[in-house]
């Protein structure tokens, strides 16, 4: 029997297909044989769901007087972009909400939000 060393991200429908332009495939004949040792097809995990999202962008303080702060936190998952607001600010969370389950922001602000760990790592 032979040994296929070949990635196997490809599945056998795949490989039939490219046979017409790739009759060798990492240096096997692109046969039925071949294709046998590929799965039929690739069974992915469902990704986890964060159910329905808050999308809160810009600056904290575009916030005030907006009275948002329940409908934010309503949201199954509430994701925001930008820098928090700083420790010493005078935060109205009728306006801003409470929560955020997830946040993006610049390499250069998780140092002031006293982001933790290696500052290579919590770049991106």
């Amino acid at each position: 029997k032979k040994a296929y060393a070949a990635p196997s991200v490809l599945t056998r429908e795949e490989l039939s297909l490219l046979s017409a332009f790739a009759p060798t495939w990492c240096g096997h004949d692109n046969d039925a044989e071949f294709r046998a040792h590929f799965p039929q097809r690739v069974a992915l995990s469902p990704a986890p769901s964060l159910g329905a999202c808050a999308f809160v962008e810009g600056a904290w303080e575009k916030l005030e007087g907006l009275g948002l702060g329940a409908a934010i936190d309503a949201y199954d998952t509430v994701i925001r972009v930008g820098h928090p607001p700083p420790e010493d600010a005078k935060v109205d969370v009728r306006h801003q909400g409470k929560r955020t389950d997830v946040r993006f922001m610049e390499g250069r602000h998780l140092e002031e939000a006293g982001a933790p760990g290696d500052p290579e790592a919590r770049s991106l």
